[in-house]
């Protein structure tokens, strides 16, 4: 989990506890103010939506990463040995003999055949 979204999420629960605080007190007040309770309610319910943020936040960072990952993977193929970039090539249909292309992650376990005539 990276610092931001950590910080973030302790950040929600501090204004669940501080909300908590002012909801629960008999005579809530903050430097000798009163304040109302409802602010304890609205920074109770305001602590959550933030903590739900944050881990919304964390789930979209985690996705795009995947996303990422994926574009930048190296496919090959397998008549003409040629590597490429998927982001270069989308359709995954090799340029030059228009075979379908194959991700190189294991590639050569499942084609152990070709393994002498490695180009890369």
């Amino acid at each position: 989990m990276s610092k931001k979204i950590f910080s973030e999420i302790l950040f929600g629960v501090l204004i669940i506890l501080f909300g908590t605080l002012i909801y629960f007190d008999t005579s809530p007040s903050i430097y000798g103010f009163p304040v109302p309770k409802s602010l304890g309610g609205f920074l109770i319910i305001l602590g959550f939506f933030w903590v739900f943020y944050a881990l919304l936040n964390k789930k979209k960072l985690i996705t795009t990463w995947k996303k990422a990952k994926e574009v930048e993977s190296i496919w090959i193929c397998p008549q003409c040995l040629k590597p490429e970039y998927r982001q270069d090539n989308p359709d995954l249909k090799c340029r030059v003999c228009h075979t379908n292309l194959e991700d190189l992650d294991g590639f050569y376990e499942r084609n152990p055949e070709l393994k002498e005539n490695k180009k890369i």
